[in-house]
């Protein structure tokens, strides 16, 4: 029985005054307290912010604890504003991607989502458009949840060099870091985006791609180029394994031009075959697969 629980049970008076402050059910309540049912995200940080801090998110939702640090408070310099993960409505979030573009892969997400909660936040900016996150917004959709979780950044804010570019690097994964990248392309590129951004006073000098770079902590514009199509043409595992660094950035741009079964094939060779095989496509020689075959059969 989590004491973190029972301190918040005793906050709010019973488990029925507190299932109803935070949009659940006793049962759902109970089911954390008596039957090892992990505390999903959203109620966690609902938790937090009808104590008031008293007891905090990862006190509740111990199995997401290990992200307290990396999911730290993105402070703004030379401002008590500061942006946090907020309990955003689904119904006020606005984005283009389309559900059936990756309708299978919901099924899974959607299952886990439903048994284990919410494990990661999706990102907003602050006129709620989606950054990232699709998949997770479109799971909790099909659950019939009312609101997720959600990261809200400023972009205005973000490109007048208001935020930590430490804290920007050390939250964000590097496909979420060009997530934002590339809505603050979209950004700059509409013209009443650059009205808003004269009127804000911001000022890009240069190459966009060596702006965007340096803000997010890419290193140089040809990584930042190569992130991006990382992105945007590897699958799921690659733009994973890169995220957690497992593959160098570079090394992961050169693999995302390959179907994205084979990504997978070439992902579970050990790091010499996998090494031997980026640098045949780097030096345009004809890809040897027989590594890749061997590794697979021995997999099995």
């Amino acid at each position: 029985m989590s004491a973190a629980l029972l301190k918040v049970i005793g906050i709010t008076g019973s488990r029925r005054k507190l299932a109803k402050a935070i949009g659940t059910t006793p049962d759902a309540i109970n089911g954390w307290l008596n039957r090892d049912v992990h505390v999903p995200l959203e109620y966690a940080i609902e938790i937090e912010r009808i104590t008031a801090g008293v007891v905090t998110w990862p006190e509740v939702a111990t199995h997401l604890a290990h992200f307290a640090k990396r999911w730290s408070v993105l402070f703004v310099t030379n401002s008590s504003f500061n942006v946090q993960i907020h309990h955003v409505a689904l119904s006020r979030i606005t984005h283009t991607c389309l559900l059936q573009t990756f309708v299978q892969s919901l099924q899974v997400l959607s299952g886990d989502i439903k048994n284990h909660g919410l494990k990661h936040p999706i990102c907003v900016d602050t006129n709620n458009d989606l950054i990232f996150g699709e998949k997770r917004l479109h799971s909790c959709e099909i659950l019939g949840k009312k609101t997720i979780p959600a990261w809200r950044l400023s972009l205005l804010d973000l490109m007048n060099g208001r935020y930590s570019k430490e804290e920007i690097s050390h939250t964000f994964t590097l496909s979420e870091r060009v997530a934002i990248s590339l809505a603050i392309e979209k950004l700059l590129g509409n013209r009443q985006g650059q009205r808003l951004l004269r009127q804000n006073f911001v000022e890009v000098k240069g190459r966009t791609d060596d702006f965007i770079a340096k803000l997010l902590s890419f290193g140089n514009r040809e990584t930042y180029k190569q992130a991006k199509k990382v992105y945007q043409w590897g699958s799921h595992e690659l733009i994973e394994a890169t995220d957690q660094h497992r593959i160098a950035v570079s090394s992961a741009a050169l693999l995302a031009q390959l179907p994205p079964e084979q990504q997978k094939q070439i992902l579970t060779c050990d790091s010499k075959d996998i090494s031997a095989f980026v640098r045949s496509i780097r030096h345009q020689e004809e890809p040897d697969l027989s590594s890749v075959d061997s590794s697979m059969r021995n997999a099995r």
